[in-house]
């Protein structure tokens, strides 16, 4: 449903809710008339059938000039934030350097994904869904890398783990001094 807005006439200004009367060209050339309620920052609808089940509908939303299922935008963007906050959380609590790096990377990827799937599913458009796709490849691709690399470089500097089952597997194995594994260990334990 695509349409262009004509006029604008605003029809009623209150404390909370403004009502805007606007003409609209539809795609097929035909004018209408729109009925705009902005209750500012936003309104969602969720429909429910009389045997319980939820309708999802794709809503054309004159303001933003495009459709958009904004039910199901909204809480991938919330779970996502708050996957988001877990990590933070994880971050500042977590006793050692791996259990925050974990916390870090894993509920930050899961978040972040889940809000870009949001926006996406909030702005469909090509270029928003490209910016998006490559976002999360990039995070996807970066995150582990980098989880990776900060993990090494505390083990290097003999960082301590923290819990009653803290043990080193690579303790004989590993050689700090040339950053090599052990012959047995590369071919896999033969």
């Amino acid at each position: 449903m695509h349409e262009r807005t004509i006029g604008l006439t605003r029809a009623f200004a209150g404390r909370r809710v403004t009502l805007e009367v606007a003409e609209v060209e539809l795609a097929d050339g035909t004018r209408a008339r729109r009925e705009i309620v902005r209750v500012p920052p936003a309104v969602g609808v969720l429909a429910a059938l009389p045997d319980g089940r939820l309708v999802l509908i794709r809503q054309f939303r004159a303001p933003i000039g495009q459709e958009m299922w904004e039910v199901v935008a909204g809480c991938l963007a919330l779970s996502g934030s708050l996957f988001v906050l877990l990590a933070a959380v994880g971050a500042w609590r977590f006793p050692d350097v791996f259990m925050r790096m974990h916390a870090a990377s894993k509920s930050t990827t899961l978040g972040l994904g889940l809000v870009i799937a949001g926006v996406v599913l909030a702005h469909p458009d090509a270029p928003t869904l490209i910016k998006c796709a490559v976002t999360v490849l990039f995070i996807f691709v970066t995150t582990p890398i980098a989880a990776h690399m900060l993990a090494r470089a505390a083990y290097l500097h003999k960082t301590r783990m923290s819990g009653p089952d803290r043990h080193d597997e690579l303790e004989g194995k590993y050689s700090r001094k040339d950053r090599t594994l052990a012959r047995s260990e590369r071919a896999g334990g033969e």
